[in-house]
């Protein structure tokens, strides 16, 4: 799960050199732009339920199918509400984002369709139906990139769109898929006691993801509104190549999660804390290695024109060392 996870999320940073390519840096800038807002948005639309699923597989064991379809009519409420209201004001919100309309109506649908996935995941993760995850992982990742490559390289214009369409129309499609398989099997029910059960833990996490959000996605929209989206540009293909730190640390997390629920719901201790050293470790010589690399991974991800990426990549690093030693401390608190 872990080794597919590496593959799956560095494929985003390998194919950049493509990408810087093919788009302009203002193309290039209002993509990175496009990411950093939904992924602040995403926070109220799921309300951060999927946190629930790894408790619930402790208290809910025989039923944990039917608990995360139950999350996911839950989830729906919000997302719809947000994504009208994202419609009702379009015109000015698309100024204010800096991103076309066109781009802001694909981020609704977005917005829609991510929760289902990220829930089917979820369960498929806790229930060690690792198969069934990384099927879905891969067809998402190389969905967009195969799309995004298609509509570029046979539209040519507005490439900035074209991008944002091939990130999203993997994400409607499996999300059509999950529907349709979870209501045939009777897992889409309202359960009164389970949505009380899953926003009380759910709800005071909205705070915590929001906060992490804004720390890890708000600088590219401070830079494209106070310093043009070219500059954004230079910037994501830092944050991009730093991103393999997050490529690494994320993928052990989350394959380290349902292990370490089991572990210490049994008491276990000693062996959470022994392997959490050696997690720590790996993680900081991950980010030394990413460190010492710097100018010549920037060369080839973006040539000269982003050479002065370069300096970002440093503090990037570090940053997200920080994070993942401080997610270990997080499980604890979400057990």
């Amino acid at each position: 799960y872990v080794i597919s996870s590496v593959l799956i999320t560095a494929s985003a940073t390998l194919t950049t050199p493509i990408f810087t390519r093919l788009l302009t840096q203002a193309e290039y800038g209002k993509v990175a732009n496009f990411n950093s807002w939904y992924t602040m948005i995403a926070a109220f639309c799921n309300l951060n339920l999927t946190f629930s699923v790894g408790r619930a597989k402790l208290d809910y064991p025989q039923q944990l199918d039917k608990f995360i379809g139950c999350m996911q009519l839950l989830a729906l409420i919000p997302s719809s509400i947000i994504s009208a209201l994202i419609i009702s004001f379009i015109k000015p919100i698309s100024v204010f984002w800096g991103i076309p309309t066109i781009g802001v109506i694909f981020l609704t649908i977005n917005l829609l369709s991510v929760p289902a996935i990220e829930f089917y995941l979820n369960g498929s993760r806790y229930m060690y139906r690792y198969k069934e995850s990384i099927a879905i992982s891969w067809f998402t990742t190389f969905g967009s990139i195969a799309i995004s490559l298609l509509l570029i390289l046979s539209i040519n214009n507005n490439n900035d769109v074209n991008r944002i369409i091939g990130i999203v129309i993997p994400n409607l499609l499996i999300s059509i898929y999950i529907w349709i398989k979870t209501i045939k099997k009777g897992y889409i029910i309202y359960n009164k006691e389970w949505w009380t059960y899953g926003l009380k833990l759910s709800l005071p996490l909205v705070v915590h993801t929001l906060s992490l959000n804004i720390l890890s996605q708000s600088d590219r929209a401070f830079i494209t509104n106070i310093c043009g989206s070219q500059n954004t540009a230079v910037y994501s293909i830092a944050y991009s190549y730093g991103n393999l730190i997050l490529v690494v640390t994320s993928a052990v997390a989350n394959g380290w999660l349902p292990w370490f629920h089991d572990k210490y719901y049994q008491g276990k201790f000693e062996e959470i804390r022994k392997n959490t050293v050696k997690m720590v470790v790996l993680g900081a010589y991950v980010g030394l290695a990413c460190i010492a690399f710097a100018p010549e991974a920037i060369m080839i991800l973006g040539g000269k024109t982003y050479i002065n990426a370069q300096y970002c990549v440093a503090p990037i690093a570090l940053g997200i060392f920080c994070q993942f030693v401080y997610t270990h401390y997080v499980n604890i608190e979400m057990h």
